[in-house]
């Protein structure tokens, strides 16, 4: 199955690697019965994610020590397709995040320093979390809700530091950190007449 093209990259191929053809390699598994059977159209599931960032950063020192100021923007395009109750759903969710971030560094004598940040960030849902699909088994129904968007974290950090010997530091540090919309699985009922087709 080896296609004899070579790998393409941005490093030297060293390794004089290729591609190989991964379609006539399925199907072979297939035939020879080796791979399971594909699910049937009812269990399928498509999902898609497109993420754009950029990043701009900002980076001053002074007499007192260095001041960082940065900001990441990133927009996320989601699309999931598949099963929920009784028909095909096709859903999308787009959303843009601002996460900025600031860092102080200060020089408060020979042996002593302070940091100071804000820190954001954002933990996107996995897709399980967020797929546009019903799974039925034993009388109960599992799913996804794709318009979720993501955990975002902020974080508040100060921390001072010590050094009283050529190989000896002491560090005292606190910090708050608030996390918004949580991710969580959640359950309730449902008429079961919703889930009937199309899998009666």
């Amino acid at each position: 199955y080896d296609t004899g093209k070579p790998w393409e990259s941005l490093t030297t191929n060293s390794i004089h690697a290729t591609y190989s053809d991964i379609d006539a390699l399925h199907k072979e598994l297939l035939s020879a019965g080796a791979l399971r059977a594909a699910v049937d159209r009812f269990s399928h599931v498509d999902s898609e994610e497109r993420i754009l960032s950029g990043y701009i950063k900002s980076d001053t020192q002074n007499s007192l020590g260095q001041t960082i100021l940065s900001v990441r923007l990133e927009k996320t395009e989601y699309k999931s397709e598949g099963f929920i109750g009784d028909g095909y759903r096709i859903k999308k969710h787009d959303y843009l995040n601002v996460l900025p971030s600031l860092k102080i560094h200060n020089v408060l004598g020979d042996a002593l320093t302070w940091d100071n940040s804000l820190t954001t960030s954002i933990r996107r849902p996995d897709f399980k979390q967020s797929r546009a699909a019903t799974t039925l088994a034993n009388g109960s129904a599992e799913g996804g809700n794709p318009r979720l968007n993501p955990e975002v974290s902020s974080e508040l950090r100060s921390s001072i530091y010590w050094n009283y010997s050529t190989s000896g530091i002491l560090m005292a540090s606190a910090f708050y950190r608030q996390i918004d919309d949580v991710i969580y699985f959640g359950t309730e009922s449902q008429d079961g007449e919703y889930y009937r087709t199309p899998y009666a």
